[in-house]
């Protein structure tokens, strides 16, 4: 999870110089968070995802990317 949040924040850096606002938890915990303000990154392990059905809270808003 960690080597995916690396990778994220390096591509945005090269592409468009962006670093994120904020970057919160760790692998350990089973997610990591990054806000780039117009957007926000989140990376699960599976079970969190599963535990916090984020697809659910958030099933009215549209989906910019959506990567399984």
């Amino acid at each position: 999870m960690k080597a995916i949040a690396d990778g994220i924040e390096e591509h945005t850096l090269q592409t468009g110089d962006t670093k994120p606002r904020r970057r919160e938890g760790a692998a350990e915990s089973g997610w990591i968070l990054m806000d780039y303000s117009g957007a926000v990154v989140h990376i699960f392990s599976a079970s969190q995802r599963k535990f916090y059905q984020l697809e659910q809270l958030w099933k009215e808003a549209p989906i910019v990317v959506k990567i399984q």
